[in-house]
């Protein structure tokens, strides 16, 4: 007896026809063509094209951005390779997120629009359950982002996550350090070993492109200090020779 073909359900069909509609190269290019104008425009569109991916991309379902089943998302993964995408894949999927997390906190009645972009990245690492809790205080005190940052990383059990640390922030840390012995003349804090060592094994590919301005300003300044430095030393030896000479 000849085995009977299985009929596809209609539901199946529709999500076939969605999956090939959705990897169509008009698509792509058309999302491409959105994303680059919102970038080109002189507000922060960063919001603007978060939420336009979640929408096209992931229709609003926070599950589908579960890594493993972003990189199977064909469509998402041909968007992140395009060459004249001007936003890069860890910077779209911040977006993303960022809208993911916008919808939770409408569907919880909260207003976040007090908060910056920045701060709203930062919130990411938080726990759905506590999300809400944390903005809240961060608008009451009214909190600037590193502020923020700060009380973020205070949160209990941030330090025992699995995520890779903030390269960037950390870096900015060491050169602040750096910075301030050099101006208040403490050469021993600001030359410590320790500080420097780890700070010259964080490649600069690690730094945000948000962060480049305010790193770029802690190395000239260092750059400058330092040179003032050897001239004083340079100065100081001479003086010391001079002295020995007339002894």
């Amino acid at each position: 007896m000849p085995k009977l073909k299985k009929r596809k359900s209609k539901k199946s069909m529709a999500q076939k026809e969605k999956k090939n509609k959705a990897v169509d190269p008009e698509f792509i290019n058309e999302a491409v063509h959105k994303i680059n104008n919102l970038l080109s425009e002189t507000d922060d569109k960063r919001m603007a094209i978060g939420d336009y991916i979640y929408e096209k991309f992931f229709d609003r379902k926070p599950e589908l951005l579960d890594a493993k089943q972003s990189v199977a998302n064909s469509s998402y993964a041909k968007l992140c390779k395009q060459s004249d995408l001007k936003a890069d894949r860890s910077t779209l999927s911040r977006m993303v997120r960022v809208a993911a997390q916008e919808k939770f906190f409408n569907e919880h009645q909260f207003n976040s629009s007090g908060l910056s972009y920045n701060h709203k990245v930062a919130l990411l690492k938080i726990p759905v359950n506590e999300k809400i809790n944390i903005a809240k205080a961060g608008l009451k005190e009214k909190m600037p982002y590193r502020i923020f940052v700060q009380h973020i990383n205070e949160y209990p059990g941030q330090h025992s996550r699995k995520s890779s640390p903030d390269k960037s922030q950390e870096f900015i840390n060491y050169l602040r350090r750096l910075m301030n012995g050099l101006n208040n003349k403490n050469y021993a804090y600001a030359l410590n070993k320790s500080d420097i060592g780890k700070m010259l094994k964080v490649k600069i590919r690690k730094i945000e492109a948000k962060d480049i301005t305010t790193v770029a300003g802690y190395l000239q300044a260092i750059h400058t200090a330092l040179r003032s430095y050897l001239r004083n030393l340079t100065r100081l030896e001479i003086a010391l020779n001079d002295k020995k000479k007339s002894l």
